[in-house]
């Protein structure tokens, strides 16, 4: 059964293909007709087995409607839900364009033929877009067997924009008849691609140019065409010139009133104190939903917690979870190192960290997987005096395209206690932020009435730490707040102070402080000798040498540090081998400054042969 629903969601119409299913499912009926009624019904009571027995017959209303015929009335009102999703999963609009009728994934009889058998109503819950995904013309038969979402957004989903334009006009009267909000949310579907990017209106892809330009003016023919907000005419005008006389009805031309989201201040106090330096100093280690990821702490950032005096910390970094292709990968020219991947990019992860009586607390936190390093500000509802934590709306990474508008989290209750989540009040909200943001051509995004979103970063110099409520890389942030050991931890390295030192080692130094420290000896006035003495103290714990090895640290030393010196940092590179160092450039940057045989040691330390220089750069 499994092999044949799989054979079928895998359609091929390809003779040979359709012969073979066709011969497969004549041999699983056959079977099924030689077994004791009994034994049948017991093999059919289960969801998997329903759901894979409505798949197997999804293309043909006659065998589907004998398979249902042939379950026991308990056993399919037990699995109703399981039967529609064997049919729903193989629901879809294939497309269309121009005169073309759309093509779907299922015939009408095949729906027919389950709603007749199916105890009413039925439950959708785990199908809300069912409706963009089948034929207009079923829809009043969808609703009458329970179907219950009225919404043109979350119901149709991407199909007013993928429709052909003549497909559109005939499903149009459809769409207003089922629909309330049809006339609101349909022309905004269809312009998804030339508007910021947001939550509830994906960016979804259209049939052509040509079909959205006589979508529009249907629309327009028809009154349907109303400013919408967020609309970029630069994008329209660079990327689809034929469509902007189209859409010129629908652009907002009108100035934005008071805005709904304004600044609002953080009302905590910090201080870094001795659990939160150790847990910084140690990293983290972040729970999934399924996977225990390990992750590096990259940024660290004030956060206010309800009820809480004392701000906590927003922590977070890129994660390695199960599954993630990385390291060395076969190409043409040889194996060769692809740490980051451009797409998917690896995760993002982060935690919100709070002390409580010397011990670190995790709050549940759920701001999702896919975005670049976040800048939360606190922003304020003007209309329910609610306040939120609004997210830059930037990502990083080739899988990201277009500007997408700034979301927001809040702050709600859990079992756990307090969680930082994602806001659901939408569109509401996101329809405000639509009204009050547009974009710039140089700076991106920009909100009326929240200044910390137009504010650029604080250097990294110049941090102080009211600078600690928008997201600083780790060093930066332990240098605010532990300016002073910063300093006198470098003053102990130009002093070679080994008490000093020791007593540094003990209570833990951050990676980025030796590294530093490192590369400061390459610009000292001090005598080379002096200079090595003081490498070999920070080399002598391997430990704390790989927190601080980059490239940037092994650039500093190609210059001066003598080969016998550089044992420690070959025995890193051997141990760690998954991490990438840049090597390949330092190679280089060794052969062209005439030191063979430290570029050699490097070779072997990533387990090649001397010159074996094929593209592993780790």
């Amino acid at each position: 059964m499994r092999r044949l629903a799989i054979s079928v969601t895998s359609y091929n119409p390809q003779p040979d293909h359709m012969a073979a299913s066709e011969a497969a499912l004549g041999q699983w009926t056959a079977l099924a007709a030689r077994l004791r009624p009994e034994v049948y019904a017991r093999i059919m009571d289960d969801d998997q087995a329903v759901s894979d027995l409505v798949l197997m017959h999804s293309r043909s209303a006659a065998g589907l409607d004998a398979a249902l015929a042939g379950l026991p009335t308990p056993v399919l009102r037990r699995h109703a839900q399981a039967a529609l999703r064997g049919l729903a999963q193989r629901a879809a609009l294939l497309g269309s364009s121009g005169d073309a009728r759309p093509s779907y994934g299922l015939a009408p009889e095949l729906w027919r033929t389950l709603w007749r058998h199916l105890p009413r109503p039925i439950d959708y819950a785990e199908w809300p877009s069912l409706a963009g995904r089948i034929q207009p013309e079923l829809w009043s038969e969808l609703f009458a067997s329970g179907y219950a979402n009225r919404d043109a957004n979350t119901a149709l989903q991407c199909a007013p924009a993928e429709m052909g334009a003549k497909a559109f006009e005939a499903a149009w009267p459809f769409m207003l008849a089922q629909f309330g909000n049809a006339r609101d949310n349909v022309p905004i579907t269809i312009l998804s691609q030339f508007r910021l990017v947001g939550s509830q209106y994906p960016d979804c892809a259209t049939s052509s140019e040509a079909d959205t330009r006589e979508k529009l003016l249907f629309l327009a023919s028809k009154g349907v065409a109303q400013p919408i907000r967020g609309l970029d005419a630069k994008r329209v005008a660079a990327n689809a010139k034929s469509l902007v006389p189209a859409v010129s009805p629908f652009l907002d031309s009108t100035a934005s009133g008071k805005p709904r989201l304004v600044d609002a201040q953080a009302n905590c106090t910090f201080e870094l104190t001795a659990p939160l330096y150790r847990e910084l100093l140690n990293h983290a280690t972040v729970r999934g939903d399924q996977d225990t990821v390990e992750v590096r702490v990259e940024t660290v950032q004030l956060i206010e917690i309800p009820g809480d005096a004392r701000c906590g910390l927003l922590v977070g970094g890129s994660s390695q979870v199960n599954g993630y292709v990385g390291g060395l990968v076969d190409t043409f020219t040889g194996p060769e190192n692809n740490p980051t991947p451009s797409c998917p990019d690896p995760s993002d992860r982060y935690e919100v960290w709070r002390e409580r009586g010397g011990k670190i607390e995790r709050l549940n936190t759920n701001m999702g997987g896919d975005d670049g390093v976040p800048r939360l500000m606190p922003v304020q509802d003007t209309v329910t005096g609610h306040r939120y934590y609004l997210h830059d709306g930037m990502q990083y990474g080739r899988c990201h395209g277009a500007l997408r508008l700034p979301f927001t989290f809040e702050w709600k209750s859990s079992a756990q206690g307090p969680a930082l989540m994602k806001t659901t009040a939408f569109p509401e909200l996101e329809e405000a932020l639509y009204a009050q943001c547009s974009v710039d051509d140089k700076a991106g995004v920009r909100c009326n009435g929240i200044s910390a979103l137009n504010a650029a970063a604080p250097s990294a110099a110049a941090s102080t730490p009211k600078d600690a409520f928008n997201s600083l890389d780790l060093q930066t942030f332990l240098k605010v707040f532990r300016k002073s050991q910063f300093d006198d931890y470098q003053a102990a390295v130009r002093a070679l102070d080994r008490p000093r030192l020791q007593a540094f080692r003990t209570a833990g130094v951050p990676g980025p402080w030796t590294a530093e420290a490192i590369k400061s000896l390459a610009h000292s006035d001090l005598p080379l000798a002096e200079r090595r003495r003081r490498i070999a103290w920070l080399f002598a714990d391997h430990d704390q040498l790989a927190r601080a090895l980059d490239n940037e640290v092994l650039a500093s030393l190609a210059d001066w540090l003598p080969r016998e010196d550089w044992g420690p940092i070959l025995d890193v590179v051997t141990s760690h081998r998954d991490v990438y160092y840049g090597l390949g450039y330092l190679r280089t940057d060794l052969a062209d400054k005439k030191r063979d045989a430290l570029a050699c040691d490097i070779d072997r330390a990533q387990g090649l042969m001397c010159g074996e220089t094929w593209g592993a750069d780790r």
